[in-house]
């Protein structure tokens, strides 16, 4: 589910909320859905990125350029110029976000906001 949470001529906050972090190791999926729910009360993730003067803030959030299997552990602080049709792809497992696609090869389920 993707939120618009509030928005102004400057500035928007997006909320994107997926139903769960599935671990790349099948093994450890669960115990890691056991983890989450126990640390954060919920299996669900949630990730937040600002759009504030032509420019996307992705604070605590970015990717620090990793791919899907790495773990971005301390999701990193990038800024990032907007544009009018620009993309934003969650690239690790645990939806660490960025405006490049660090994973080429890989499938793409894409959702409009």
């Amino acid at each position: 589910m993707t939120k618009i949470v509030s928005s102004s001529q400057s500035m928007t906050r997006y909320v994107l909320e997926w139903h769960d972090e599935d671990h790349p190791i099948p093994e450890l999926d669960t115990i890691y859905d056991q983890y989450r729910i126990q640390n954060y009360g919920r299996q669900a993730d949630v990730e937040t990125f600002v759009v504030l003067n032509g420019v996307i803030q992705f604070d605590g959030i970015w990717d620090d350029n990793k791919v899907y299997e790495e773990w971005a552990d301390a999701h990193g602080d990038k800024d990032r110029i907007y544009d009018n049709g620009i993309k934003i792809f969650a690239n690790t497992w645990n939806h660490a976000l960025d405006t490049y696609d660090n994973n080429a090869r890989m499938m793409k389920y894409t959702r409009y906001f």
